[in-house]
């Protein structure tokens, strides 16, 4: 597999560089599907993205850097740490977001902490969210907040965390529908 010069991960902070990123299972720290649901986002994140036995790593420093900034939704501390890391062996194609971002996200069952990159770092659930709705492909057919079509949004749709809300903020999302009801939306 092809890989990126530079990955990164945000999440707990305190992690120092040479130690490891272990997965949820090991740590007991919360997923990407946990966090999301303490904010009260369903973004229709399947279940292989809930796995406890594998960490999440992304060449996107502003999505590893929204993780990181949503760590204080999980109760366990006021704010997250982003890091520059080095996956393991065993490092593979994260299949939520090969599809539609190629060499995006990768999965594996652990990473090492190259150099942390930023501290402290502190999202409002809103920035997380729009953050989160860069990297979304949606599904056709009505979006559950606002009733919309997703491939026939409407322009002056206020309706937040959906694809109406998503191509006010990036057009490019409304070629991120998808027909294949494998995809997240």
């Amino acid at each position: 597999m092809s890989r990126p010069a530079r990955w990164f991960h945000g999440g707990r902070p305190g992690i120092r560089p040479g130690h490891r990123i272990l997965p949820p299972d090991v740590t007991g720290t919360p997923t990407a599907a946990q966090i999301l649901q303490a904010m009260g986002i369903d973004l229709g994140i399947e279940d292989d993205r809930s796995r406890t036995d594998l960490v999440y790593l992304t060449s996107a420093v502003d999505l590893a850097r929204a993780y990181a900034g949503s760590w204080q939704l999980t109760g366990r501390g006021p704010h997250g740490t982003l890091y520059q890391v080095t996956p393991g062996p065993d490092a593979e194609p994260d299949p939520d977001f090969e599809q539609d971002f190629p060499g995006l996200c990768i999965q594996a069952s652990r990473a090492e902490v190259v150099r942390v990159v930023q501290v402290r770092i502190v999202l409002a659930p809103r920035e997380f969210q729009l953050a989160m709705l860069k990297y979304t492909t949606w599904i056709p057919g009505p979006c559950p907040r606002c009733g919309h079509d997703a491939q026939t949004t409407k322009p002056g749709c206020r309706c937040t965390g959906c694809i109406c809300e998503a191509v006010r903020i990036d057009p490019t999302a409304a070629q991120r529908v998808r027909p294949d009801t494998t995809t997240r939306r």
